[in-house]
């Protein structure tokens, strides 16, 4: 029976082909932190995936209204494996296109050992 290692992975989603203001000393970057405060008993149940991406995106899409240039959600934020599961990376990158704003992410991704 293979045996797996939990890792964190940090994730920049739609860096490219967007474009992205290229900053030199002075210059400001707008960043905006996203915190969706999901209780720990949910973050992980399946039951409750959609409410946690449904909360990060309307988070998300504040934030892009406010025209920040990088959107940064938490660690372990996105409620699924972003490596392994295509809908849900789909979601996300669709989300940053829409908005126009890359978004870094953080997520848990599996190794196996």
């Amino acid at each position: 029976m293979p045996q797996y290692s939990h890792i964190f992975s940090i994730f920049i989603i739609r860096l490219w082909p967007l474009q992205v203001k290229q900053y030199i000393y002075g210059d400001r970057l707008r960043v905006a932190v996203i915190q969706g405060n999901i209780p720990q008993e949910q973050k992980w149940d399946i039951n409750f995936r959609d409410y946690i991406l449904n909360r990060y995106e309307n988070l998300t899409r504040e934030a892009a209204k406010k025209r920040a240039d990088l959107i940064v959600w938490p660690e372990t934020s996105v409620p699924g494996f972003f490596e392994e599961e295509k809908d849900l990376r789909d979601r996300i990158e669709a989300l940053a296109v829409s908005i126009e704003t890359p978004i870094l992410a953080g997520a848990v991704s599996e190794e196996k050992i």
